[in-house]
This record gives structure tokens, sequence and C-alpha cells, in this order.
């Protein structure tokens, strides 16, 4: 009796793991149905048909960088992989990693450490005293942006007035980066902040820019100063792609822990498709809606584009600069463009979609 009770309980835990792992088999489909949709096809073909878009759409450098190499890359005519490209704006997420370093370093308690703590002409304006580092980074501290393609020295940024109470809208500018980079430089008792990125993160993953802009007082310009080759952008993106994976230790050393740039990419209450610097593929609601009229980049809402993953992050800058990171697919994507001067000053508007380019790449059609 106690053997055909034995035996019952073991055929019983048999049939149980079975069901277990089926119950395990068909949700982790029905996730990455979810996730990808029916259609996700990367191959070498697509990547042609999208680098084609790219060109026809004022495109001069595309490069996929998947599955840990590169899948394929074009340039224009006259480029190469050693021709560099401004990143308009797709300079700002520096700034986002720039701030990980310092947690990371023990130079900021947190992304909620006040920005006042730090830059002291704060500590007697009400509006400004208590803005935490997420709030500037996140641009909606409610300082005032400033104008697209105008970036002032840190020391004018530091002096720009609230306009909005924090929390209240999303202010899109230079501005809350020139003053980050004050904070930064306070931070390392006058050290230039490029070069303690350099040190911390570029050197060690064989990052190398081109030609970074400075203001006028000497100081790197954090919204938009950089100009790397396509490579050379890949491997950020890359970079991100492995500490969220759960590869800290690059070559060696744990840059940046995977708790501490996961923040970076949650979204806002008042724009869930923006988190530390970083573009996100977040839903809107209709009371924030109409932030895809505000911003400089052309930003499209793909977030109900069953092609286009839901953990997909982006940089972006003026002319349609790109860089796409995509966790779930391991893939990480490179468009730069011309006509960056032209679209700045609202005198050219590219045709570059990134819905299209995205649907071409993933899955060969528009």
């Amino acid at each position: 009796m106690k053997r055909k009770l034995l035996v019952f309980k073991f055929i019983f835990f048999l049939f149980f793991l079975i069901f277990q792992f089926f119950c395990f088999y068909f949700q982790t489909i029905i996730n990455n149905f979810y996730l990808f949709g029916d259609s996700i096809n990367i191959s070498i073909e697509n990547c042609k048909l999208a680098s084609k878009y790219s060109l026809e759409n004022d495109g001069v450098s595309f490069l996929v960088f998947y599955n840990n190499s590169i899948l394929y890359e074009e340039y224009l005519s006259g480029r190469g992989p050693e021709t560099p490209n401004e990143l308009a704006s797709g300079t700002k997420s520096f700034s986002g990693i720039l701030a990980c370093l310092l947690i990371m370093d023990g130079l900021m308690a947190s992304f909620d450490e006040k920005i006042s703590d730090t830059i002291n002409e704060w500590e007697n304006d009400t509006r400004k005293k208590n803005i935490s580092v997420y709030e500037l980074l996140t641009l909606t501290s409610g300082i005032d942006p400033g104008e697209k393609g105008n970036v002032p020295t840190y020391l004018e940024a530091i002096n720009y007035p609230i306009i909005k109470e924090k929390g209240e809208d999303f202010l899109y500018g230079p501005v809350p980066f020139q003053v980050f980079g004050e904070f930064v430089k306070r931070k390392l008792k006058g050290k230039d902040p490029l070069i303690y990125l350099k040190e911390k993160l570029f050197d060690k993953i064989n990052l190398k820019y081109s030609f970074w802009r400075y203001d006028k007082d000497g100081n790197p310009q954090l919204p938009s100063g950089a100009y790397l080759t396509a490579r050379n952008w890949a491997k950020f993106g890359k970079f991100i792609i492995d500490i969220l994976k759960g590869n800290e230790n690059i070559n060696g050393e744990v840059i940046i822990k995977r708790e501490i740039l996961e923040k970076c990419f949650k979204g806002t209450k008042v724009n869930p498709l923006y988190g530390i610097t970083f573009w996100l593929n977040g839903e809107l609601t209709s009371e924030n809606f109409d932030i895809l009229k505000k911003n400089e980049n052309g930003l499209e809402y793909f977030y109900n584009i069953k092609e286009i993953p839901k953990d997909l992050i982006m940089v972006a800058g003026a002319g349609k600069q790109r860089l796409y990171i995509i966790p779930s697919l391991n893939i990480v994507i490179v468009r730069q463009a011309s006509k960056i001067k032209e679209s700045l000053e609202g005198k050219y508007r590219s045709k570059f979609s990134d819905i299209t380019f995205l649907k071409i790449l993933l899955t060969g059609k528009k």
C-alpha cells in the first residue's frame, strides 16, 4: 500500500513538473509575441532595405550591431567607418551616464540629491533650492530650457529662471544640461566633466570621440557638443545593453551597476517617453499627448506599433540622428544624417520616419 502511494506521489510530481514546464514555455511564447509582434526578422536583406531608406532621407551612416558583432554597415559615398558625425542632441544622453558614474564613485548620493547642495547660489532661491538631479535631467524641474541651438555657458545656465512648477511640464532644451555641467564640475573640484567621462567610461570601453565642442568659458557642451563615428556611438549602446542584460563586469570592472542604470529608463508622469536623458517607448495618456508636439527631434509615437519592441531606448538629435538600443533583441542601431544646422534653424524638416525605418529593419515591411 505504501509502495503504491509512493508511486502515485512520484507520478503526480512528475506530471506537475511537466505542467509547470509547458506553462512556462507557452508564457514565454506569449510574452515574446507581446514584445516583438509576430514578424521580427533581422537579416542582411532587411538591413539593406533600411539603409536604402535612410540614405534616401539625408542619411550618411547606418550600422547594425547585432548579437555582439557588426551585422551590417553602410555609408554615403565619400564617407566610411572613420568619418565622424555631429550627434547634436544625441550628446544629451551622456549626462545621464555621468550622473550614474558620480553615484558609483560616491560623489553623488542618488538621483534625488538636491542641486543646491552643490550649486550654493540656488540655496536662497525658493523655486530652485529643492530641485533634484532627477528633476533636472528628466527635464521636469521647471527651469527655462533656453533656445534650441543656443547653448549658454555653465554660469549663464544656472542663472536662468524657473518658469514652471517642478513636475508640471516637460521643458526640453540646452539649459538643464549646462546646469548639470556646472554641478558635475563642482563635484569634481573644477575638473573638466568630459575628462572625467573619458577616464571613467570611454577609455574603458574603447570609445573615442572625434571632437567635442566647448563653450566660451572653456567647458564641454553637454547638450550638443559631441562628434562620433557610427562604430563608436554603437559602443555606447552596446555598453548599455551589456549592463541591462546583467553583464555588469566590463573588461574586469563594474563601471555602473544595473540597478543604478535602470533608473535612467523609467519615464515620468508628465512625459512617459523620456527618462533620465533617454527617449523611451512609453505609453502616453490624453493628458500628456501634446508632448509629441513640443520636442525638436520629430519624435513619433510608436508604443502601439506591434513590430517595435516595448523596451526600445532611443538617443535622438536634430536632423534625425538616432541611436536605437533594444536589449530584448540584443541589437544596437546607429543612424546618422546631414542637415543638422538647417533642422535647428527650422529651415528643413526631414521626411525620415522612425516607425517606417524600424519596421523595414525589423520586418522588411513599411
